[in-house]
C-alpha cells in the first residue's frame, strides 16, 4: 500500500494534526497508510516564557528530523506492506516546511511531497521554537512538489509561496510560464513537464487563512494533494 507521512505545524503535535487534518478517514477511503510523525522539539530544553506549546521540526539539512523521518518510514516498511515507490509526505505550516526539507535531503525515499501554507525551507527563521540559520536545498534528483497557500494566510502568504515555487520550477527545470487555472475553491499554476518528467504546481485556496481547511475546502485540499502525490512513483 502507498504510505503518507503527514507533518503537523509549530505548537502542535502528531494527535492534533490526525484530528485536524481529515487524513485518517481519507487513508482508509483511498486505501492507503497515512502515519503522523511528532517533531522532535518536545525533547529538547525550550523557552518557558514562549508561550508555545507543542511540537516543532528542524529544518536544516541533515537535521535529526530528517534522519527520524527517514526512520519513520525504514519502521513502517519493515512491518507492514509498503509500496515502497509510493511513499509520499505532506505538512502543514511548519510541517509544510518540514515535507519540503524531505525533498530536499530525501528524494531517495520519497516519491513526491507537497506542502500546505509552508514557507521555504531554506530561509533563516529565528523565531521558531528551534531558530532555523537556513541551510541549502540540493534535492540528489528532479522531484515533484505542491506548494499550497491559503488565500488571506497573513503568516505564510501567496507572495512568499510564489517565491517559493519559483525556487522549485528552478531546481526541477521547469518550463515558464505555467498554465493556469481557476475553479470554485481556488487557482492553480501548473509547471511542467519539468525535468525527469516531474512536475511542480503551486495552489491557492480561496478565503483561508493560516488553518488546515474544514468542510468542502478541506475535502477539495486533500484530493488534490492526494491526487498530485499518487500520479507519481519513486523512480
Amino acid at each position: 500500500m502507498p504510505l503518507l507521512l503527514a507533518e503537523h505545524g509549530n505548537a502542535s503535535n502528531a494527535a492534533e494534526f490526525e484530528q485536524v487534518s481529515g487524513w485518517t478517514p481519507y487513508a482508509a477511503a483511498h486505501h492507503f497508510i497515512v502515519a503522523y510523525p511528532q517533531g522532535n522539539a518536545n525533547n529538547l530544553p525550550l523557552d518557558p516564557g514562549n508561550g508555545l506549546v507543542g511540537n516543532d521540526w528542524e529544518f536544516q539539512q541533515g537535521s535529526i528530523d530528517v534522519q527520524f523521518l527517514r526512520s519513520v518510514v525504514a519502521d513502517i516498511e519493515a512491518n507492514w506492506c509498503v509500496d515502497t515507490a509510493r511513499v509520499y509526505s505532506s505538512g502543514w505550516s511548519d510541517g509544510g516546511i518540514m515535507s519540503q526539507r524531505m525533498a530536499c535531503d530525501a528524494s531517495d525515499v520519497f516519491a513526491d511531497v507537497t506542502s500546505w501554507e509552508g514557507g521555504d525551507p531554506t530561509l533563516p527563521n529565528p523565531t521558531l521554537l528551534i531558530p532555523s540559520p537556513g541551510s541549502p536545498c540540493h534535492p540528489a534528483r528532479p522531484i515533484s512538489v505542491v506548494i499550497a497557500q491559503g488565500q488571506i494566510d497573513p503568516i505564510s502568504d501567496p507572495v512568499a509561496g510564489v517565491a517559493n515555487v519559483n525556487q522549485w520550477a528552478a531546481r526541477d527545470g521547469c518550463p515558464l510560464p505555467p498554465a493556469k487555472s481557476s475553479d470554485t475553491y481556488g487557482t492553480t499554476a501548473a509547471y511542467g513537464p519539468c525535468r525527469n518528467a516531474t512536475a511542480v504546481q503551486y495552489r491557492v485556496e480561496n478565503g483561508q487563512a493560516h488553518q488546515w481547511p474544514s468542510g468542502a475546502t478541506g475535502e477539495d485540499l486533500r484530493d488534490r494533494l492526494w491526487n498530485f502525490m499518487f500520479a507519481t512513483t519513486l523512480p
